[in-house]
């Protein structure tokens, strides 16, 4: 297998040269895409977008479907190895650090990546009054600016104001209890706020609209202010087999750190979303690690995950809306989700079903002939066989992508929202982790109405982790392990087949153990509690409770 030494084609640490155009040289002059390995040396590199390859993508879960600026496009490889021997990748905005698409067997390993730059800004709260903030906000940093009392934040050659932010606990790094998402954009149903400098580095920032602040900001807090659309994860794999990141560090991210579609075979072994001592508290604009029609063996193990500002881990399929039945093989669908445009349903061979959006069952199932995008919003769907009366307004899934999930010896903190969104069709396993989540720290879902993330879980096995001050924030969950497809009021059945828990440990959580909505079957045994948290378990329209608790 030949070994290409990055530095013997000048792409080589430097902390002052952009070393995108060499590397783009160098990618397009390989003879062959098969059986290599790209070495680099330890050190610093820095990747500016200007040079970079340029591809008109949608992504699953992020906004703006425009051109993206790639920077290690790897496309049609076979067996290749990526190894940072310890570098440090460092990306100027705007750019998607690794694209791998339609590739078999590739590994990447011993790196890390972060941004020059940052998506997002961060200030320390010195006064936090009902009506008014004061906040210091480190200029050199977080350059900004105020016009007509509105803040405006510098991204590389352009500017952004505030839209959001989230307050962080001074001593954890953790969000705020009882704390929330606070929208300020002026474009949307949202506070009204003004803005005044106070000095070099202090602003004021007080409500207008007669509303006020979070009653429980605290001096001392880190507001995360958020200016930057969710637009560029990390690394972005889709039609590929084989895929492995080990041993690698995400910093910060203006997107989702690790997004997979339409890819099988996955391994996250040792890929931590992490903070840096001396970094912002925040890692990534999004999730973690999300996967959307991903099959194969999917598994996460030796990950920290902590402090990004969505999910740690959300695995699903999509539903699409039936908008129109031509004949008794033919389907119009329509995606509805705005991130999740221009995301292919299906390939010729695969199984689709036809789900029901009362109570999300199952009434008819076809192997697509074809699948052809009418455009971003709407595709057409040719069946083999004819289907059965069909709704319009009823959703279809894909079947046939359904991976099997093990989720093992991770850690899952600090993070806005919640821990692992499982909304698989195969068998999930989870197993000797350490959830400290302000939400849920297991979420079964299933959505044809806002999210159309599809997914019954068949079986999901949680067994030996550990569940440590979870639920802090009731607007994020409602139970510890929670399944709460979303039915129409007054609508029964069972969505998840199976869900099995056993021998974890739950400690100090500020809501319900077991929050259980239309499941088949529940077992929980062996499990401990200590005296302090909430142990309730709440069950609703489920068939069968398995307990070794006296009581249940």
């Amino acid at each position: 297998m030949p070994v290409y030494k990055m530095s013997d084609y000048q792409i080589a640490p430097d902390k002052t040269r952009d070393q995108t155009r060499k590397l783009q040289k160098f990618l397009n002059g390989l003879s062959s895409k098969k059986d290599c390995i790209l070495q680099f040396e330890p050190g610093e590199y820095h990747f500016y977008p200007d040079y970079a390859s340029e591809r008109v993508l949608y992504i699953s879960d992020h906004h703006e479907d425009v051109p993206k600026r790639c920077i290690f496009l790897l496309e049609g490889f076979e067996n290749l190895l990526v190894d940072g021997n310890g570098a440090q990748f460092l990306f100027h905005m705007d750019c998607i650090p690794v694209y791998i698409t339609k590739c078999r067997q590739v590994t990447v390993t011993n790196l890390s990546i972060d941004y020059a730059e940052s998506g997002y800004s961060e200030g320390i709260i010195e006064k936090a009054a009902p009506k008014e903030m004061i906040v210091r906000i480190d200029r050199e940093k977080y350059p900004f600016r105020i016009e007509k009392q509105t803040l405006y934040f510098r991204e590389g050659r352009g500017e952004r104001m505030l839209e959001a932010w989230m307050e962080f606990d001074a001593h954890t790094r953790a969000p705020l209890k009882q704390g929330k998402e606070f929208l300020v954009d002026q474009s949307r149903d949202a506070a009204k706020i003004a803005c005044e400098m106070l000095d070099d580095d202090s602003i004021s920032i007080f409500r207008t609209d007669g509303g006020s602040f979070l009653k429980n900001s605290q001096p001392g807090n880190i507001l995360v202010m958020r200016h930057h659309p969710r637009s560029h994860p990390a690394f972005y794999v889709t039609d590929s087999d084989g895929v492995c990141l080990e041993q690698v560090q995400c910093h910060k991210t203006t997107g989702i750190a690790f997004l997979a579609e339409w890819t099988k075979n996955i391994l996250l072994e040792n890929f931590d979303v992490c903070r840096l001592e001396d970094g912002p508290v925040f890692t990534a604009a999004a999730d973690a690690a999300h996967f959307v029609h991903c099959g194969g063996r999917l598994e996460i193990g030796n990950c920290l995950f902590e402090n990004q500002l969505h999910h740690a881990v959300n695995i699903h399929g999509i539903y699409a809306k039936i908008v129109d039945v031509p004949d008794s093989r033919t389907l119009l669908v329509k995606l509805q989700n705005e991130m999740q445009k221009g995301i292919r349903m299906a390939h010729e061979g695969e199984e689709m079903a036809v789900v029901q959006t009362s109570d999300l069952s199952e009434t008819a199932r076809g192997t697509v002939v074809s699948c052809q995008f009418l455009n971003s919003d709407y595709q057409e769907i040719v069946f083999a066989e004819e289907l059965p009366p069909v709704w319009i307004g009823d959703v279809v899934e894909n079947v046939s992508c359904v991976p099997e999930v093990r989720i093992h010896d991770c850690v899952f903190r600090n993070n806005r929202g919640k821990g692992l969104l499982l909304n698989g069709k195969g068998t999930t396993v989870v197993e000797r982790n350490l959830f400290e989540t302000p939400g849920a720290a297991i979420l079964l879902a299933g959505d044809a109405k806002r999210w159309f993330e599809s997914g019954d879980a068949e079986e999901v096995r949680i067994c030996k982790n550990r569940f440590e001050r979870c639920g802090y924030v009731a607007d994020w969950g409602k139970g510890v392990i929670q399944s709460s497809p979303c039915f129409q009021e007054g609508e029964t059945g069972f969505y998840h087949k199976k869900v099995y828990i056993s021998e974890n440990f739950f400690a100090g959580n500020g809501m319900p153990v077991l929050w259980m909505e239309h499941v088949g079957k529940v077992e929980f045994w062996e499990n401990e509690m200590d005296e302090e948290g909430d142990a309730s378990v709440v069950l609703k329209d489920v068939g069968a409770f398995e307990s070794d608790r006296m009581g249940d």
